[in-house]
């Protein structure tokens, strides 16, 4: 029975829950803090419209929403890691594929296309890959894919049944199930298919693995005390414990994207449904119920918002501006004139988009809200303005202009005024781009014949060429880190993308077509660039790493132009509150905040890890020495500030407390005798001198001496012995100064003790 599990249609209790094992990764992109977020809605498989199709339902069970609506088998849901995408089996080709749609189950796609059965599909932590199982090979084994279908690599290679991938969430492991060794159980391998290790090893049947977002845990079923229940066990094997405990069949374990819950389904109740249930077994929930059976959870992170990327269109006639998803979901038009909207640039904060537009007579540029709305222009002459660039701090605007009968580089702030011109020659300046730390403008001209990228001083001085080539440099833009430049250049033959260090130095090809590819911009993170390609045959936007592998066409619309993507920019984050550079206090305190509303904190202390932290951060019982803080924003979109804000200080030793009065009175040798310290103390900062006098009575004679304090721990009298150079020491108090002992004229000592150092000084009796 166990074999026939994979290999037949999904009953009920067959179905491995895919989103299960990927259900972590659905909230567990490489980020720094341990879990990735709040948990959001829950994938699932259900036959209750009279065949399997995916819906989906909030955590408690609420609004569930049916997604895919085919009349073949559609089950195994796996939501990619941003909560933008869910991967599928679908038998409605004839076999079982492994599809993708959009969150809302639109633009459903075909990943596998082959005549084998392909099935199981889990996201890679990065959401670049989705590892599967097909048995295109002849038996059931582990492949991996690009996540749009392409480069279908055989991880596993073996006789036996090789099942339900897993990916840990740093994407170094895969989790999987396999009867290798006469029976199933749970087996760990590394990502590209190396060193598999048997983790549960015991007679009974143990499957379906999912790691928990922190990567310490590994849920997992097992029947090895008689029937399927629900189990855990620390990554590496150990701690197996049990969590669930009924005579029912508990199935799919699926990690809640913050580590607390885990859902599943089981037949507890009559029919399969999913539950929930704390991480360690505690509170079970039901959250559907029908007559169906639900199986298969797969729980996505809440997902507020996403990292948008504006371009411009023609699909509706003319060219306007529109936005959507980084991943190519959700284009909206932002613009609706019967005139050109074009060269959309996206403000730091990403609330504002400068734009061109010829809506009133001429071209001139334009500021709106990220939704569209409250169009203003910002320019107002017979001229042409062109290409706004935003500075990183969002005070100003590059843009372009030829008011001055060529074109030139010019800027302006934020609200229109203080237009000021950049460049002034007789040749064409144009495509400015501002540099992350907001010093330099990178900008084409064809000052020295052909289009080549050119570097400048925000202010227009030190313009400096960085390309040299007898084609055409166009659309420079920085990378968020500052280190490199991506432009589109035609020395090859046909426009094709480059990269080069921001000095102009290591140029390097990344697009190789025999079409045109043009107007890169980089992702917040710099891990992507998006680019316009006519390669299909006509103009639409395309993604890829930024080393140019995983060329992916994110618009299709045949017939229209795509064109001139930018990427929202990051989240910046800033500093306030500090201590001073240097201090004596062991306590420190900062106050931080974002550019963009929303944004949660991760701070660092020295060579600490990074953590979630808000603002004020304290921190006590600092070591003396230097220390250095650091804190950065992610966005309401998951995106990190590649950039960090950071303050480094150090914390001093305390210098000892002035010297307080003190007066005392005794009798020594029938004589009375009072010693204080003199009421004018030294500066804190260095060591001074302080006076310690003792008059004598009746005759008060005063002797005197000067001493360097330090951390002072006992006091003690040294009397000296000419010829021998020794000293015979005495504990002292102020009370004991020579009591009991005549006050004799001559040279003494006095022996200050501090740890393992000690400061001697001489006086004298006359």
């Amino acid at each position: 029975m166990r074999g026939s599990r994979h290999k037949r249609a999904p009953a009920a209790w067959m179905l491995a829950a895919t989103g299960a094992l990927c259900a972590l990764l659905a909230g567990s992109a490489p980020a720094p803090a341990a879990f990735p977020g709040a948990n959001g809605k829950i994938a699932f498989a259900s036959d209750r419209d009279g065949n399997w199709n995916i819906y989906s339902m909030d955590a408690n069970g609420a609004n569930q929403t049916q997604l895919t609506t085919s009349s073949a088998s559609d089950d195994n849901p796996s939501v990619s890691p941003d909560g933008a995408r869910i991967a599928f089996k679908s038998n409605r080709d004839g076999n079982n594929e492994i599809y993708s749609m959009n969150a809302d189950g639109s633009n459903q796609t075909n990943l596998t296309n082959n005549a084998a059965s392909d099935d199981y599909p889990c996201w890679s932590p990065n959401g670049n890959k989705i590892a599967f199982v097909s048995d295109r090979n002849g038996n059931p084994e582990i492949y991996v894919m690009d996540a749009n279908g392409t480069n279908q690599t055989r991880l596993t290679n073996n006789s036996a049944n090789d099942y339900l991938p897993s990916w840990s969430p740093d994407g170094t492991k895969i989790a999987f199930e396999s009867d290798r060794d006469g029976n199933y159980e749970v087996y760990v391998m590394d990502a590209n298919g190396a060193n598999p290790t048997n983790l549960t090893s015991n007679a009974a049947t143990d499957y379906a693995p999912s790691w928990s977002p922190d990567g310490s845990k590994i849920a997992f079923v097992s029947d090895r005390n008689g029937n399927r229940e629900i189990y855990s066990m620390d990554a590496g094997g150990t701690n197996q414990t049990r969590l669930t405990n009924n005579s029912a069949w508990d199935d799919n374990p699926s990690w809640s994207p913050d580590g607390t819950k885990i859902a599943f389904s089981s037949n507890r109740d009559g029919n399969y449904e999913i539950y929930s249930m704390d991480a360690n077994g505690a509170n079970p929930t039901r959250l559907t119920t029908n007559t169906a059976s639900d199986v298969s959870p797969s729980w996505a992170p809440v997902v507020t918002a996403k990292e948008k990327i504006v371009f411009e269109s023609n699909r509706d006639g003319n060219p306007e501006i529109y936005s959507m998803d980084a991943n190519g979901a959700n284009q909206t038009r932002l613009t609706t004139n019967l005139v050109w909207d074009i060269s959309p640039s996206w403000s730091p904060d990403g609330t504002k988009i400068a734009f061109q537009s010829d809506r009133d007579g001429n071209r001139e540029i334009y500021v709106m809200d990220a939704d569209g709305a409250n169009p203003t222009r910002l320019t107002t002459n017979t001229a042409w303005d062109d290409n706004p660039s935003w500075s990183p701090d969002g005070t100003r605007i590059a843009f372009q202009s030829d008011r001055d009968g060529n074109w030139e580089i010019y800027s302006m702030d934020a609200n229109g005024a203080n237009q000021t011109r950049l460049t002034t020659n007789s040749a064409n300046d144009i495509w400015p781009s501002w540099s992350p730390d907001g010093a330099k403008i990178a900008f084409v001209s064809d000052r020295d014949g052909e289009l080549e990228v050119y570097v400048m001083d925000a202010n227009g001085a030190n313009q400096t060429r960085l390309t040299t080539n007898m084609g055409d440099e166009t659309y420079p833009s920085w990378s968020p880190d500052g280190t490199k430049i991506v432009f589109s250049s035609s020395r090859d033959g046909n426009g094709e993308i480059y990269v080069m260090n921001a000095d102009g130095a290591n140029q390097t090809r990344l697009t190789t077509n025999m079409a045109q590819a043009d107007h890169p911009s980089w992702s917040p993170d710099g891990t992507k660039i998006a680019f316009e390609s006519n390669r299909g045959g006509n103009w639409e936007i395309y993604s890829m790493d930024a080393n140019g592998a995983n060329q992916t066409r994110l618009t299709t619309n045949l017939g229209a132009t795509n064109e001139n993507p930018s990427m929202q920019p990051p989240p910046d984050t800033t500093i306030g509150d500090h201590p001073a550079s240097s201090t004596t206090s062991s306590s420190a305190s900062f106050s931080f905040s974002s550019n963009k509303s929303g944004s949660s904190f991760e701070c660092k202390l020295d060579a600490g890890a990074w953590s979630p932290c808000t603002s004020p951060k304290a921190y006590s019982g600092l070591a003396l020495g230097s220390h250095t803080f650091q804190v950065r924003a992610i966005d309401l979109a998951g995106v990190v500030d590649p950039t960090p804000a950071g303050y480094s200080w150090t914390v001093a030793a305390a210098a000892p407390p002035p010297p307080t009065t003190t007066t005392t009175t005794t009798k020594a040798g029938g004589k009375i005798v009072s010693c204080k310290l003199a009421k004018k103390s030294f500066p804190a900062a260095q060591a001074g001198k302080v006076k310690l006098i003792c008059k004598f009575s009746p005759k008060s004679k005063v002797f005197k001496w000067v001493l360097s304090l330090k951390k002072v721990k006992k006091w003690v009298l040294v009397k000296s012995v000419k010829k021998t150079g020794s000293f015979k020491t005495y504990t002292l108090t102020v009370k004991k100064l020579f009591a009991g002992k005549p006050v004799k004229r001559g040279s003494y000592r006095l022996k200050l003790s501090a740890d393992k150092n000690s400061r001697t000084l001489a006086f004298r009796v006359t």
